[in-house]
């Protein structure tokens, strides 16, 4: 009899414990992706981007199933200062953002349980605040034991692809290269910014280089080593000819043992996508990046398989902090690129994309040159 009276009580606990799980885990992915759009978007404060970089940062976070959306309304710019903010201000300097999972919205996370005493939902809200700090932009060309840029023209500068397309007044001059080991320099080379490198390691020059001084780095660099790929990915195998990825808005999820793409072959990048590669990565080919943006194909590599460019244009942002990287023979790339070594020989040419966001592995870095402080977005609350 007790039993029979204590099981229907037992029963319901047990099920509001299911319910409650489910909003906890709902509060937990919604605070992540506020975070990520906090972060992405603070990089738009000062340009008129922030809506628009906090409601792609958004929609590639899912929160109790479907992707998160951000209206306009809920990302308010701020200005930043002495451990607090006040919203708007002539110049800001980060983003305040509140993301909602209610009823109003008609998206609050449903109860399975929970109507048996009549609550079909439960509303979740969760607020970030992302500020960007002053100063350089974080490096976008790394070789981190050395750099070769050899042979013909080679140039080294920055753009802004959320201003538009490389030229004119988008040509910038934050084109910095940083590497823990030597450099080497011969021919036409440019480099638009500094030279990044640790205390007693070696220039070696010949030609006329044109770069803007030596740096000393305060410390290593030290970027961490990609081991996995999401749950999820679709694997290509071993992808030997040209093929198409992604689509929609929403970044797509690649691995694949290694990509060959030769001359004739064609890549096209039709959403945003990361490419996780446990092999060589070798792009001859063509190469199409939806709109030309550096921050629809994220290509990270997971071994210390090498990277090779040649003859053709890519946009892309490039993570090999094990693999060399060879890119030669009249190569653009727009983007960015961290590598093991990095070789540009034969004409070549970077154009670091600032818009891109801190990378998501490790604290971004950014140059630690005498008295300065490296710039980088971070979450504030």
């Amino acid at each position: 009899m007790y039993s029979a009276l204590l099981l229907p009580a037992l029963a319901a606990i047990i099920s509001l414990g299911v319910d409650l799980g489910r909003v906890q885990l709902a509060k937990g992915e919604l605070q992540r992706a506020v975070d990520a759009a906090a972060l992405y978007a603070s990089h738009g404060a000062s340009d008129g981007t922030a809506v628009t970089k906090a409601q792609a940062a958004a929609a590639e976070n899912l929160v109790d199933g479907s992707a998160l959306s951000l209206q306009a309304g809920d990302i308010q710019l701020i200005t930043w200062a002495n451990g607090t903010y006040t919203v708007g201000g002539s110049s800001p300097n980060g983003v305040r953002i509140t993301g909602y999972r209610t009823s109003s919205r008609n998206n609050a996370v449903r109860l399975t349980f929970g109507s048996v005493i009549g609550r079909n939902t439960c509303d979740v809200t969760a607020t970030s605040i992302g500020v960007y700090a002053s100063g350089k932009p974080p490096f976008g060309v790394v070789g981190i034991t050395a750099a070769m840029l050899q042979n013909n023209t080679i140039r080294v500068d920055s753009y802004q692809s959320d201003s538009g397309a490389y030229g004119g007044s988008n040509i910038k001059t934050n084109g910095a290269v940083a590497t823990n080991g030597g450099i080497t320099m011969t021919g036409g080379v440019t480099i638009s910014q500094d030279i990044y490198m640790l205390s007693g390691q070696s220039i070696t020059a010949n030609g006329s280089p044109s770069y803007g001084s030596r740096q000393t780095l305060s410390a290593s660099l030290s970027y961490p080593n990609v081991t996995s790929y999401p749950g999820g990915s679709t694997n290509l195998g071993n992808v030997n000819s040209g093929t198409n990825l992604g689509s929609g808005s929403t970044n797509t999820n690649y691995y694949c043992n290694g990509i060959n793409l030769n001359s004739g072959q064609i890549l096209n990048i039709n959403g945003p996508v990361t490419l996780y590669i446990n092999g060589n990565c070798t792009l001859n080919g063509t190469v199409n990046t939806l709109n030309n943006k550096p921050s629809n194909l994220k290509i990270r590599m997971m071994s210390g398989s090498g990277v090779n460019i040649s003859g053709t244009t890519v946009y892309a942002d490039i993570y090999a902090p094990q693999s060399p990287a060879n890119l030669n023979n009249n190569m653009n790339l727009y983007g960015r690129i961290i590598c093991g070594q990095l070789s540009v020989s034969g004409s070549g040419y970077i154009h670091y994309d600032e818009s891109l966001p801190a990378l998501e592995y490790g604290t971004a870095q950014g140059p630690p040159s005498s008295g300065g402080s490296g710039s980088g977005a971070r979450l504030a609350r």
